[in-house]
């Protein structure tokens, strides 16, 4: 059906002039309908971008103590120092938390926009008040959390001091043999045989306080050692703090050890195995 009225149309539209005997014929005049025009439709309006303000979220903490390490007259004033960065507007939540327990009222930064900002706290120290000469203090993120974990971001800086009228006791010893009850050595060495149980004590007066955290690093001719560094914390009120450095082999070497309580200063000691 479709072809036949296509053939209909064709017919309908040629037309034939008749010309006199005798003249010249000229071609004939075919008309064909002019070709349908499909208008253009208008092109569509570009739909307007609404940009989003960006999340307000802290993407930078730092912290730093000033001084870190002091020696000389006491007391002595410890300035730490934060730098928080974000990526949007809105207010952010912190307070400083202090080794001794002690935690600021809730502190607020308004931001208009992305950028930094820099704050500070001032702790005044000596050995009354900071038996052991160490701490440490950290500012804590309470809002925004972070978008990154559940918890939310902090930063920690320690210090360390000496008083010039010290007579606190940090030392650190290394041989064979000995007693916890009463943190002794029974064969002091400085050179041991690969085999050799090295055992280690570190002295402390005033003496560590239960639940003081202590790390342990040990390294070989400056490579540290498998199983380091190594953390364990006390369960009770010790004035020293003493094991088996290795209870396997230690290979020829020159090692040194460094115990590093979170709570007062860290000491060293060095041996060698041939």
């Amino acid at each position: 059906m479709q072809m036949r009225r296509g053939v209909a149309l064709l017919v309908a539209t040629v037309s034939v002039v008749a010309v006199a005997c005798g003249s010249s014929s000229p071609a004939a005049a075919v008309s064909t309908p002019a070709a349908s025009t499909i208008p253009t439709p208008p092109a569509a309006s570009p739909t307007p971008v609404v940009e989003s303000a960006a999340p307000l979220r802290v993407v930078a903490l730092d912290l730093t103590a000033n001084p870190a390490d002091h020696v000389g007259a006491c007391p002595i004033e410890i300035t730490f120092s934060a730098h928080i960065s974000v990526t949007g507007a809105g207010t952010v939540s912190y307070k400083w938390i202090s080794s001794d327990g002690d935690a600021s009222d809730v502190k607020t930064l308004t931001f208009t926009g992305p950028g930094s900002r820099n704050i500070s706290s001032t702790w005044t120290v000596n050995r009354d008040t900071v038996p052991t000469h160490a701490g440490w203090s950290s500012i804590d993120i309470i809002s925004p959390a972070s978008a990154a974990a559940s918890s939310s971001p902090s930063a920690q800086a320690a210090f360390v001091f000496t008083c010039d009228a010290d007579d606190d006791i940090e030392a650190i010893g290394f041989g064979i043999g000995g007693s916890d009850a009463d943190c002794s050595i029974a064969k002091i060495l400085r050179t041991f045989a690969p085999t050799d149980p090295v055992r280690v004590v570190a002295n402390y007066w005033p003496s560590l306080a239960a639940g003081t955290k202590v790390t342990f690093q040990l390294s070989r001719d400056d490579v540290p050692v498998d199983g380091y560094p190594l953390t364990i914390t006390l369960h009770e009120t010790s004035k020293c703090v003493r094991g088996t450095v290795s209870p396997g082999v230690l290979p020829p070497g020159h090692y040194r050890l460094d115990v590093i309580p979170d709570n007062a200063r860290a000491v060293s000691g060095e041996f060698d195995t041939k």
